[in-house]
């Protein structure tokens, strides 16, 4: 279950560094 946190996370930072983070809606976490 762990692993698969970390590969939703890694997503999430590579959407985040694309830009479609912190603009428009905040990141739930």
């Amino acid at each position: 279950m762990l692993d698969r946190t970390r590969h939703h996370f890694a997503y999430y930072l590579r959407y985040l560094r694309q830009g479609g983070g912190f603009a428009g809606r905040k990141p739930q976490l």
